[in-house]
């Protein structure tokens, strides 16, 4: 059951929700700059550092990056960096994590 689980989370999308801008200031929209899994930590507390998902590799000559495998109910550590410094009074930020082969 787990390998059937783990064969379906090598998608993982990330969408980034901010509020509708109304005056100039606000039109100055937070846009991510770098999004950082954390892949060899996050398998290594997860103790999936051994599925080949999580490795470097190279397939048909194309260069496989690393992606992130995380067991449920275990916490994990991402790295988001913004263009500028998020502003909790000014940014709502709502961040939404699909898996799965058919995302939306």
């Amino acid at each position: 059951m787990e390998l059937i689980f783990l064969m379906y989370l090598y998608v993982l999308v990330i969408y980034i929700f901010l509020p509708d801008a109304k005056s100039d200031e606000e039109k100055q929209a937070l846009r991510v700059a770098s999004v950082d899994f954390n892949v060899a930590a996050n398998a290594a507390a997860h103790h999936t550092s051994a599925y080949e998902l999580t490795e470097e590799r190279v397939e048909n000559g194309n260069k496989i990056i690393p992606q992130l495998v995380v067991r449920r109910g275990q916490p994990f550590d991402i790295v988001i960096k913004f263009d500028r410094a998020y502003d909790k009074e000014k940014d709502d930020l709502r961040i939404v994590f699909d898996c799965g082969m058919y995302t939306l």
